[in-house]
């Protein structure tokens, strides 16, 4: 697997600037998908503008996007990789309530899994501060162009942590009840942003110390998750018991720069299961 980096990178800053070209005009309608999660008609353009660049740079990769779902790459090679294929995995705009809303907080993300659903190459790109960032697997993470290490170990009373809090209507909302107290009591603050990948963007860069969230998609994570373990970060996907009598779990995701800030989120998982499965 050979993509042209520089190329792809060009091709997503093209479409952050088309969504903050849109952003600054405000001339998008917009319809709310559930309780909470909002689309806008600049996130089906954006996504269309990136399925078909991103066909073009790597033709045998499948593309998933948030807005249109999965579809099978344009060429067949004819190869084993039709069997298992990569996929583009894609976030037009992460961020689409504080899109709607005239808040200058979102990111276009990209990111290429192989056959495992592993993150080969991320990329994160904030157009309204003109910041972006990327990572290949085993080659490291950049911001701009400069090498990422979200090495620092701190305290988690001296830490931020980012947390995604989930939908109104999500089965896990009254099990969070507990977590969240909890959450303020071990962490020095909390951030709730509105836009994951950049959380996780964020916390690679150092600007995060830690990150949680809970029954995410992989267009939310996969980028990042990727930026975090190259720019020497820790990451986990975890499975939690949410029902006494059955195997149903809520996948818990958690970041950190460092081992502590991991330890005192794990530790915070009890909380959900036992607010769960009263």
């Amino acid at each position: 697997m050979s993509v042209d980096l520089p190329r792809l990178l060009a091709v997503v800053q093209e479409a952050a600037s088309r969504a903050k070209q849109t952003f600054n005009q405000g001339e998008f309608a917009v319809h709310e998908k559930a309780k909470g999660d909002w689309v806008s008609t600049a996130d089906a353009e954006v996504e269309a503008f990136l399925k078909n660049e991103l066909s073009e740079l790597c033709p045998q990769a499948q593309f998933l996007g948030e807005e249109g779902g999965l579809s099978s790459a344009p060429t067949s090679q004819g190869s084993a990789q039709d069997s298992a294929p990569l996929t583009w995995v894609v976030d037009p705009i992460d961020g689409t309530a504080n899109f709607v809303r005239g808040i200058a907080h979102f990111c276009c993300v990209v990111a290429l899994v192989d056959a495992n659903q592993e993150p080969v190459i991320g990329l994160i790109v904030d157009p309204c501060r003109e910041e972006s960032f990327w990572a290949v697997k085993g080659q490291g993470a950049w911001f701009n162009g400069r090498a990422l290490a979200a090495t620092i170990d701190r305290p988690p009373m001296e830490s931020l942590l980012a947390v995604v809090t989930p939908k109104p209507t999500s089965p896990i909302a009254n099990a969070l009840q507990l977590w969240l107290p909890g959450a303020v009591r071990s962490f020095g603050g909390i951030r709730r942003s509105g836009a994951m990948a950049l959380d996780l963007a964020w916390l690679a860069a150092g600007r995060m110390d830690a990150f949680a969230g809970f029954d995410l998609d992989p267009w939310d994570v996969v980028a990042g998750s990727l930026l975090v373990r190259e720019a020497g970060g820790q990451y986990q996907d975890r499975t939690l018991r949410i029902h006494r009598n059955n195997s149903t779990g809520v996948r818990r995701i958690a970041a950190a720069a460092g081992q502590q800030c991991l330890d005192a989120l794990c530790a915070l998982d009890g909380l959900v299961s036992n607010a769960a499965v009263r």
